[in-house]
Order: C-alpha cells, then structure tokens, then sequence
C-alpha cells in the first residue's frame, strides 16, 4: 500500500487515489542548518525573513545579492540567507563583503552584511571564517517561529515546516513537485501568486534589473503579510498541530503487518 507523508488538510485527495492510498500527516521535521549561538533570539520575529533553497539555480549570484540589498534598503527586514555551500554564492557574498568593509561583522558562525541585516551561513570558509555544519545546529522546526516568513523554492520539506511553522511564504519553484507546492500554497492562502525564476533572477547586474527583480520580491513580501494571508497560515497551522504523522504512520504499518493489537512490533 502506497503512504504518503502529507497531511489531508494540505493536499487535495483525488478520488481516484482513496482505495489502497494512505495520508498519514507530516512527520517532524529537523534539518541542520548551522551553529546554534547565532542572534536570532535577539531579534524581533517581524524583523526575520528566511531564504533558502534556491542557491544552486541563481545564474548570478552577485546580481541577486544585490537585489536582496536593494530590498532591505526598500524595507526595514532582515534576512537570514542559507547558501548551503554554493561555491559561487559564497564568491559573490566576498564580493559583497569587501563592499562593505566596515559594516562586516564575523562569528563562528556566520557572516553578517549591511549592518547586520543580511546573515549568511554556509558550510565552508568565509576567508579566514571556518563555518561548520557539524556541531550544534538549528531545526526547521525551532528556526521557522522564529521568523516573520519563508521564502524558498518550494520543496515539500520547506512547505511543511512553514505550514507547521504558521508563517507566510513565498515561494519561487524551479523543477519537479515544487510547481506544485507552490500554486497548492497559494490555493491555500498562505502564500501570494509562485513567484517567476525570471522576474526574481536577473540576468544582468544593472540597476534597472536590479531594482526590478528587487520590487518584484518586496510586493510579494508584502502580499505575504496581508492579514488574510498572515491568518490562513496561523489556521492551518493550528489543525496540522493536533496531527501525529509518526504515530499515525506507526499505526498503519502495524494495521498492514497484522499486528495492531500485538506487542510483536518493537517500538
């Protein structure tokens, strides 16, 4: 019998599919992510927006980080950035770096640009900064509350610990299911319209594309935090908490295995 992981109250259930299919609700999610003392607790969550996933489909890293510049100077966020050891994202946050030489702040952690707005992590040297992946580190489900929304690429993993999470998303997918991540979020109302590859990512590093891709993403951030947007995903996350996706996944394959009422399956 086929399982899936996913909740009933996020993904739509064809008919076609009832009979020998199982939905048995997400499942905890805990990714690594990085070091565990960086500042995020000091900071207030309506200040915290969090970018991951996309890094290896940017065709111009340095361009995109420029749009993120151009977005925090356009609104008063910050932006936690997870590059997961992209080489070429990590050459452009360099770049960006001896732009602003004295605003440059370093930790074991990560390196934070543009007065302490734009927080870079990743797996590899920052020159003489060793960022580790290997010690402490930060889940999904501790670092998701602790930001204001998502913007990611439309992985299930992504979209189930923001739906967990209860914040907005953007989303901006690039292949396979993420298309249909993203246009389910929207149909739910916890995300504004998918956003274009091409109307994020610039492909030249001008100030015309440059503020262009920066305004595209600011509008979605804002449509993000409608209330309406902001209260759907507070709703839904409310119903996925009273679900127990391991349990619930335990007690399938104990019903399948004809053991539901036995000790024979050890825990």
């Amino acid at each position: 019998m086929p399982w899936y992981g996913f909740s009933k109250e996020v993904l739509e259930f064809p008919s076609a599919l009832i009979t020998g299919h199982q939905l048995f609700g997400f499942v905890a999610f805990g990714f690594s992510l990085c070091n565990g003392s960086f500042r995020v607790r000091s900071v207030e969550k309506s200040q915290n927006l969090f970018l991951q996933g996309i890094m290896g489909f940017v065709k111009d890293p340095l361009a995109f980080l420029h749009v993120l510049q151009t977005v925090l100077e356009m609104t008063s966020y910050r932006i936690i950035l997870f590059t997961a050891g992209y080489e070429p994202f990590n050459a452009a946050i360099q770049v960006i770096a001896a732009e602003h030489v004295d605003s440059i702040q370093f930790s074991e952690d990560c390196i934070s640009l543009i007065n302490g707005r734009l927080f870079c992590f990743s797996g590899i040297y920052f020159g003489i900064v060793c960022i580790t992946l290997s010690s402490s580190t930060i889940a999904y489900n501790w670092l998701f509350p602790q930001c204001a929304a998502v913007i990611h690429h439309g992985g299930s993993g992504s979209t189930a610990a923001a739906l967990q999470a209860g914040i907005p998303q953007v989303l901006c997918p690039f292949m396979h299911d993420q298309f249909y991540w993203a246009e389910r979020m929207h149909w739910l109302g916890v995300a504004p319209e998918p956003l274009r590859r091409n109307d994020l990512f610039p492909e030249a590093n001008d100030k015309k594309s440059i503020r262009a891709a920066a305004y595209v993403l600011s509008r979605a951030i804002n449509d993000a935090f409608s209330p309406e947007v902001k209260a759907r995903a507070a709703e839904i996350s409310e119903k996925l908490s009273a679900e127990d996706g391991v349990l619930e996944a335990v007690e399938c394959i104990k019903k399948e295995l004809g053991c539901l009422n036995s000790d024979t399956l050890a825990s």
